[in-house]
């Protein structure tokens, strides 16, 4: 992944804050997030994923570059497997970003995740960041870099709702501190 100048993410920050200003539903803040990823930095497939704050499960999102379908195997391993760069540790931890191959100190047979899931998808590494706002976790990217081998990544993104249950109704801030809609929480 290329380095992000201070001119990409000054533009990436105020497309996000006019997406946020304009009052727009969960979607197309989540749309807006990716679009803005984009113009920052490379990568092949990612997945940006609202949270419910008081149980972390994902309450919806958007992915791009993979189907839906391979989210199942990545919530079974994230929950069930042992292994590095766990969402509820980076949401609870002061460092909110980390990469499998820093973690694994580049030994990513050490990971699960990787040998279970991304070795046979071609996967070369793992960014996850936790979006908290105070002590609040709202959100959680994942993304990879660009495919060990080559592949042509879709550019297309689905937007999809989460099958876990919400803990309960929540009315605060979403990734990049907007405010969820009733459209983004699916009553």
């Amino acid at each position: 992944m290329r380095c992000m100048g201070i001119e990409q993410f000054t533009l990436a920050r105020d497309r996000l804050l006019e997406t946020i200003k304009s009052e727009a539903d969960m979607a197309t803040v989540l749309e807006e997030t990716l679009a803005a990823l984009h113009s920052a930095t490379r990568f092949s497939w990612c997945a940006l994923m609202t949270v419910d704050p008081q149980t972390l499960l994902p309450t919806g999102g958007v992915v791009e570059g993979f189907s839906p379908g391979l989210c199942a195997p990545f919530w079974d391993n994230e929950l069930l497997a042992p292994g590095f760069n766990k969402f509820n540790a980076l949401a609870r931890s002061t460092h909110t970003v980390a990469t499998l191959v820093d973690a694994t100190d580049g030994d990513l047979d050490r990971a699960p995740i990787y040998t279970d899931l991304y070795a046979p998808l071609g996967v070369a590494d793992e960014l996850r960041a936790a979006f908290v706002v105070g002590t609040t976790c709202w959100g959680s990217p994942f993304s990879s870099g660009p495919p060990k081998t080559a592949r042509s990544p879709t550019s297309r993104s689905t937007t999809f709702k989460a099958s876990f249950p919400s803990s309960h109704e929540h009315s605060g801030p979403a990734p990049a501190s907007s405010t969820p809609t009733p459209s983004a929480r699916q009553q």
